[in-house]
């Protein structure tokens, strides 16, 4: 297959993963995804040699029932994001704003004070009519349809946790680009899979964990990023260099915060990690290490104060600007 960035480049195979493994993960949410997989015994995740740009093939998209089966976990349309307090500094009163994948509207209704209009585009009829109850303008469209009455409109284009659900992804940015105006603003968020967090996915055993609160929570994001919900992977390098090829330039460049309830987790992936490796330091990561690591780092960050910088959260957020 060739890359979607680079037509000259054949697309290499990274890993392969059995149907059955994701249809059996899905499974132990209660989610059922079997329909998805039929004739098909295996996806392959491929690479471009030149972006580091990742997805899933064949293609496998979850349609709306599936992101209705989603909604029964209370965290799925967020009230709020971290990525939310990245933004508004860059919010102007007589900005027009648009964000493709507005689920409930949640952004929109805080963003509308600060900026003179403010669009949603989501594909979700429920979420649409949610947000038009509530005064909000959205639209059930794709991007690729919007930007044909909308050319060089829009001061800021974001999306956030959106990317890695998109089938066409080269198609969503370059009509996503079409609609920014050039010295605009394109702000997005997509889980980083160099994060501890993402990078070995369900590899993990569950004996590397303390507790199966901390597994489930672990396997929940694990299976979470694979198909039919992520059919992309993104990370820092591959966003910076699939976005250069259209023109932007780099303003910031943030990592969500670990928050307390994830630090023990994050000492139980790393004892993986340093497993893998074949380092002696993974025996000094017992299970009494760990809560005790756990614990004072807790206490660093909710007495103290103390952000842990050295472990990046979940996802990344990349501001960006259309050349002028």
């Amino acid at each position: 297959m060739k890359s979607p960035f680079d037509k000259n480049l054949d697309m290499s195979i990274s890993k392969r993963i059995e149907s059955k493994k994701i249809i059996d993960g899905y499974r132990l949410i209660n989610v059922d995804v079997e329909r998805y997989f039929l004739n098909l015994t295996c996806l392959e995740l491929l690479i471009c040699p030149s972006t580091g740009y990742k997805q899933y093939y064949p293609v496998v998209c979850g349609d709306s029932s599936f992101y209705e089966s989603l909604q029964k976990f209370d965290w799925y349309y967020s009230s709020h994001r971290w990525i939310y307090d990245e933004i508004m500094p860059f919010l102007r009163h007589n900005y027009k704003l648009l964000e493709i994948g507005c689920g409930q509207g949640y952004f929109l209704k805080r963003a509308r004070n600060y900026v003179e209009e403010c669009v949603g585009l989501e594909l979700n009829e429920k979420c649409v009519k949610k947000c038009t109850a509530e005064g909000l303008t959205v639209y059930p469209l794709l991007i690729q349809d919007f930007s044909k009455d909308y050319n060089d409109y829009f001061d800021i284009v974001c999306f956030f946790e959106v990317l890695e659900h998109v089938p066409d992804t080269r198609a969503f940015i370059e009509h996503s680009y079409k609609v920014l105006k050039k010295g605009g603003y394109l702000i997005l968020s997509v889980p980083n899979n160099k994060s501890l967090f993402f990078k070995y996915g369900l590899d993990v055993p569950k004996e590397f964990f303390l507790s199966d609160d901390e597994y489930r929570a672990y396997y929940l994001s694990s299976i979470l990023n694979l198909p039919p919900h992520h059919v992309s992977l993104w990370d820092k390098d591959s966003i910076l260099s699939v976005f250069s090829q259209y023109g932007y330039s780099v303003v910031k460049i943030s990592y969500e915060p670990v928050y307390p309830a994830w630090i023990q987790r994050y000492f139980q992936i790393l004892k993986y990690s340093l497993f893998l490796k074949a380092s002696p330091l993974h025996n000094l990561l017992s299970p009494l290490t760990i809560k005790l690591l756990s614990h004072f780092s807790k206490l660093l960050m909710n007495k103290v104060g103390i952000k842990l910088a050295f472990i990046k959260g979940h996802s990344i957020a990349v501001i960006l600007k259309k050349d002028e």
